[in-house]
């Protein structure tokens, strides 16, 4: 059992590179340098002062879309060779953060490696751009994603901030 987080970005954070920490002492796969569990995630939080804070690892991504452009908000941690950060490191954890503005009205999109391997950022622009209900715009993200032959799980998350 844990004690209780406070409720701030540092808090936030703190929490999850324990969670790292965790998931690296499950060990590792008998016979190998690879761990038991791994995972990449972006986590986002609408905070009380009115900012959207993004902690991401992995090759999960996020954008901010306000209505007329997409800007990214994550960036992959991933080279030729696989993910170069994820939960469950210890060594060489780093988990970003970062803070933005947002506005009512503002989409956050999240969507899972399935989605990135196979879509561009312009794509996921033309999707948001297309669906007004977030709803719809993420299953539309999965769909296209399949389409265009995604051989990795593939999930997306749109929400809207209605208000502060």
């Amino acid at each position: 059992m844990h004690a209780a987080v406070p409720a701030t970005s540092q808090g936030l954070y703190e929490m999850l590179v324990a969670t790292s920490h965790e998931i690296h002492a499950w060990g590792l796969i008998d016979g190998t340098d690879r761990p038991l569990g791994a995972a990449a995630a972006t986590v986002a939080w609408f905070a009380p002062a009115q900012k959207l804070v993004i902690f991401h690892c992995g090759d999960t991504m996020a954008w901010h879309f306000d209505g007329t452009r997409v800007e990214r908000l994550t960036r992959e941690h991933v080279t030729g060779r696989g993910i170069t950060h994820y939960f469950g490191q210890t060594d060489r954890f780093r988990l970003d953060v970062e803070a933005s503005s947002f506005e009512p009205g503002d989409l956050l999109c999240m969507v899972t490696d399935g989605v990135t391997e196979s879509m561009s950022d312009a794509d996921v622009q033309q999707v948001l751009q297309e669906c007004s209900d977030p709803e719809v715009a993420a299953r539309e993200l999965v769909h296209r994603a399949r389409g265009k032959g995604s051989r990795d799980g593939i999930t997306a998350l749109v929400v809207e901030l209605e208000e502060w």
